[in-house]
């Protein structure tokens, strides 16, 4: 048992944390990040590889989130650590929680046990699997001599088969029996469905799976659902809508108009998120930095040279720009084209890395003009679309990419359904 918590706590001191950010939840989970920062861990990209499940913002609706979030937590390997930041409360409490529960070796015990409950096939369920348990014994243990089927060596001497020659079948249609009534709506592996058939690229018919991507997903926007038809990891078809977005949130976290140090937060939490799913976790962790810089009121002149400066990183680093550029092209002949404009002007044509880009431009010309750019009803907005109509441009980009391009195309558009202002300035 000692040997048990000299593990945990040397775990806990590098924990590995699932957050997830609820419709509402901007603020909360940006100051959890911090949190996570300052206490040296590390946010988990799977269930698979996290510690603890912490979600922010308003209580989850159960009829949406309920069992979405049951099936996340049921997916952590033990030990694991489960709770919420509501709005307004500090994460660091949530945090400390969560250790406790790391560094409570009969709590995890207990929680192990409790999740090892025999299935019907489970190994120990005293059935012999291989050879069909007590059955199989019995049917081994039989008299084959009563069949008259042949001798022991296993020569039928031809009797069996001429008697099966002139079977009778009682009168039974095989080739017209009555399936009708049979019940073939059987439950599926975790509530996904089987696959069905549709036609690929090439005109030939393949398996197409239909599966939703979020709501819940780490460096994903809160509440986004996107129905996608796959085929493979390639996405056909997909519809974007938002869960909870009749609960906007901006009027209840924000009670002014938007300032420019709204804007770099926000911008640069986006760049942040694209930049995570892109694999570049320094530059992710510049631009969170920048974030809470500008969270926490520095002047307009640090900001704006803290930008400038991560931009001309940015446009030095090959490998990030080969990994964006021509991800998520909008097309110029596109209807939503005008949807793609960002602070430089471009027209249509921008792709991933043209709008992370864009993202850091629109930020440092609102900090060193003090101008707040075009903002719509949902709030600040990299492109001045509205969400409604990011939902219909997303949906329409998806189609033709695999999974891991779809995640980085969701990221480069300004979707998320709470714009995240930022918090009350720090007073000495």
């Amino acid at each position: 048992m000692g040997l048990r918590k000299l593990l945990a706590a040397t775990a806990v001191r590098r924990a590995h944390v699932l957050l997830l950010e609820l419709p509402g939840g901007g603020r909360e989970r940006i100051a959890a990040e911090r949190e996570l920062g300052r206490r040296g861990w590390v946010l988990a990209v799977s269930p698979n590889d996290a510690d603890a499940l912490l979600t922010c913002g308003p209580a989850p609706d159960p009829a949406e989130f309920g069992d979405l979030l049951d099936r996340l937590w049921d997916q952590l390997p033990g030990p694991r650590a489960r709770s919420h930041v509501h709005v307004g409360d500090d994460p660091a409490v949530a945090l400390d929680g969560c250790a406790e529960e790391l560094l409570d070796v009969d709590l995890q015990t207990g929680r192990e046990e409790a999740r090892q409950v025999p299935g019907e096939n489970d190994p120990d369920d005293g059935v012999d699997h291989e050879h069909g348990g007590a059955a199989g014994d019995e049917r081994d243990a039989m008299d084959h001599s009563e069949h008259g089927a042949g001798d022991a060596d296993g020569d039928d001497g031809g009797g069996a088969g001429e008697d099966q020659e002139h079977m009778d079948m009682g009168g039974m249609d095989m080739g017209e029996m009555d399936m009708g009534n049979m019940d073939m709506d059987m439950p599926m592996p975790g509530g996904i469905p089987l696959a069905g058939g549709g036609p690929d690229r090439d005109g030939l018919e393949m398996d197409v799976l239909r599966v939703p991507l979020g709501p819940l997903l780490p460096l994903w926007p809160a509440g986004l659902v996107v129905e996608c038809s796959l085929q493979g990891d390639l996405v056909v078809e997909a519809t974007a809508r938002f869960l909870g977005a009749s609960d906007s949130g901006t009027s209840r976290h924000r009670n002014r108009p938007p300032t420019a140090h709204d804007v770099v937060v926000h911008q640069t939490d986006l760049a942040a998120r694209l930049l995570g799913l892109a694999g570049a976790d320094p530059a992710a962790a510049r631009a969170r930095a920048i974030r809470d810089a500008a969270a926490d009121g520095a002047s307009p002149r640090t900001c704006h040279g803290l930008l400038v400066d991560e931009l001309a990183r940015l446009r030095r680093s090959v490998l990030l720009r080969r990994s964006l550029r021509g991800v998520g092209v909008i097309e110029g002949d596109e209807p939503t084209a005008a949807l793609a404009h960002h602070e430089a002007g471009d027209p249509a044509g921008t792709d991933a890395w043209s709008r992370l880009l864009g993202m850091l431009e629109t930020a440092a010309t609102a900090i060193a003009t003090g101008e707040v750019p075009v903002a719509t009803a949902g709030g600040i907005s990299s492109t001045g679309a509205s969400r409604e109509d990011q939902l219909v441009l997303l949906s329409a980009l998806l189609p033709g990419c695999d999974l891991a391009e779809a995640r980085l195309i969701v990221a480069s558009l300004d979707l998320d359904p709470l714009r995240v202002p930022a918090p009350d300035r720090v007073t000495a």
